[in-house]
């Protein structure tokens, strides 16, 4: 076979096309570059790729479905660790098979001044590798802090708390963080839950000094009333608050009646984080126990219906928060790994539905394929090829 006057990304990409993407694999890629590409520009690189595809990263590759980016910068660090080759020409190798798998459109260019540099470990400067690993591992720290500030919310009378759109967010950056700590292999294992800690326990509102004041007022008065209970007063000072608590959850109710779970669901937490006065544990009981109907409400009605699946994850974030015994909220976990792998493998099967609908419809989604892409986009909106799909349809 004739070698084709093209760059390097280039020809791994057409190899990919003609032979699909496990030819990344394994060295198969690197024999059939060896008749179609030349490597005359960077002599280096055919020894380096061959190190790399026998050493899996082709198939690490393949398997990188976002954050490519990060992943390229980790797998750097790595084979110039363990092999010694120059970072410039591994990193041009990495995003050549990226490029090549469809997962970036941007072409690599490789930019060494001297293209003709050796390989060997006496150009590797592994100090700088593992130095841009770390900067990369402190600005997602950095970042991570300013989401930590930034998406709290501080009730007037409760402590703060992360509500399930910002929990969304905040388990992203963990995602890359804990990639960059295991590939430095650092202990940081931990790290995110003990800063988030770190603001949560600062906006703690301690209430037992408001109930002392309560609990004073209400022995003044009987001490001025003989015949009166403890807990009759009690009742009388809290009978505006118990009110507020009926009208909320009644709200609620309403909205259950409607068909209108994530509204009903948010009144219910209303109810349940707003209320501080007689019957404490009771009252909030009744409205953790309508919280759970209609989380399971939702989970069920999720089954056939994507919308309410996602409010089902995002109501089951939330309970998780909530100041409850350990062994509720380890059964509310159960509950939302279950969710979120019925996510995954909503998405997974959808983005195949619409692979056939787009060929069934002349490379474009019909009405049903656009419904079910937007669906798809709000239980998965980082996913790679649902953005390349959504992109091909603007």
């Amino acid at each position: 076979m004739a070698k084709q006057n093209k760059i390097l990304p280039e020809s791994i990409k057409g190899v990919i096309l003609q032979y699909g993407s496990d030819v990344v694999k394994n060295i198969r890629l690197s024999n059939i570059l060896d008749d179609v590409a030349s490597f005359d520009d960077i002599p280096a690189a055919k020894q380096v790729l061959r190190t790399i595809l026998k050493a899996g990263y082709g198939e690490k590759l393949l398997g990188v479905k976002e954050d490519w980016n990060l992943k390229i910068n980790v797998f750097t660090a790595e084979i110039c660790q363990n092999f010694g080759f120059q970072k410039e020409i591994v990193a041009y190798l990495l995003s050549s098979i990226v490029y090549g798998l469809g997962l970036s459109d941007i072409i690599p260019e490789y930019t060494l001044g001297n293209k003709n540099d050796d390989y060997s470990a006496k150009h590797i400067n592994k100090t700088n590798i593992i130095s841009d690993l770390k900067g990369e591992l402190n600005a997602q720290k950095t970042e991570y802090r300013r989401l930590l500030d930034t998406l709290l919310v501080i009730p007037a009378k409760t402590s703060a708390y992360y509500p399930a759109s910002a929990l969304t967010k905040l388990s992203f950056v963990e995602g890359k963080i804990k990639i960059l700590s295991e590939a430095l292999k650092t202990s940081d294992s931990d790290w995110c839950i003990q800063e988030r800690e770190k603001v949560l326990q600062a906006h703690h509102k301690d209430t037992s000094s408001l109930r002392v004041k309560v609990y004073i007022t209400v022995a003044l008065i009987v001490t001025i009333i003989l015949f009166g209970g403890l807990n009759g007063i009690s009742y009388v000072l809290s009978l505006g608050k118990i009110e507020t608590f009926n009208q909320t959850v009644q709200k609620g109710d309403s909205y259950v009646s409607s068909g209108l779970y994530d509204q009903a669901f948010a009144s219910y937490l209303e109810a349940y984080t707003n209320y501080d006065a007689f019957n404490r544990s009771s009252y909030k009981e009744n409205a953790f126990q309508k919280m759970e109907k209609v989380t399971d409400k939702l989970i069920e009605k999720g089954k056939s219906d994507n919308s309410y699946l996602l409010q089902a994850k995002e109501a089951l974030n939330s309970l998780i928060q909530l100041d409850i015994p350990s062994s509720v909220r380890a059964s509310l976990q159960e509950k939302l790994d279950g969710v979120e792998q019925d996510i995954i493998n909503r998405v997974n099967n959808g983005r195949n539905t619409l692979i056939l609908n787009v060929s069934a419809n002349k490379g474009k989604l019909n009405e049903a394929g656009k419904k079910l892409l937007d669906e798809l986009m709000k239980l998965s909106p980082d996913d790679y090829w649902l953005n390349f799909i959504k992109n091909k349809e603007l």
